[in-house]
């Protein structure tokens, strides 16, 4: 594919993202397609490596904790040969009023006109925080115990 297909699919991809239920992500992927949350630390509950279907299962659980759905704003994207990088605001409402916003990168691996490998790089403590909070950080956060 060229330069220009590989970003034209990066940016479907992107877009696919704010589908909670992977319909619109599922055909953007090939059937070995790997998702890899780059992280250190096991602070999250979530796995560092997943398969497609994975990644869509956990998208679709992830509307527990983002009942009205997720936006990701590309702000810009360079591509080299089957690599696209994007970098993305991240926006949604959650429970109780509050905001999630964060920074995304994502690098893309394009194989045969799909997206073959995904890493993705965020402020994890920040999605820790945000999507995940411990009850006792909430109840201080609150003033509710």
């Amino acid at each position: 594919m060229s330069t220009a297909e590989n970003k034209a699919l990066a940016t479907r991809f992107v877009a696919s993202l704010s589908d909670l239920t992977g319909q619109s992500l599922a055909p953007l992927l090939t059937e070995s397609s790997t998702f890899s949350l780059m992280v250190r630390s096991r602070g999250l509950p979530l796995a560092s490596e997943l398969t497609g279907a994975q990644f869509i299962e956990l998208m679709h659980e992830m509307t527990k904790v983002l009942p009205d759905g997720v936006r990701h704003e590309p702000k810009w994207m360079i591509a080299e040969g089957d690599y696209v990088a994007v970098e993305t605001d991240c926006h949604a409402a959650l429970p109780g009023g509050r905001a999630y916003n964060n920074a995304f990168v994502f690098i893309l691996r394009m194989r045969d006109g799909r997206v073959d490998e995904v890493r993705e790089y965020c402020d994890l403590l920040h999605a820790k925080e945000a999507l995940f909070p411990e009850p006792a950080a909430e109840s201080a956060a609150t003033g509710v115990a």
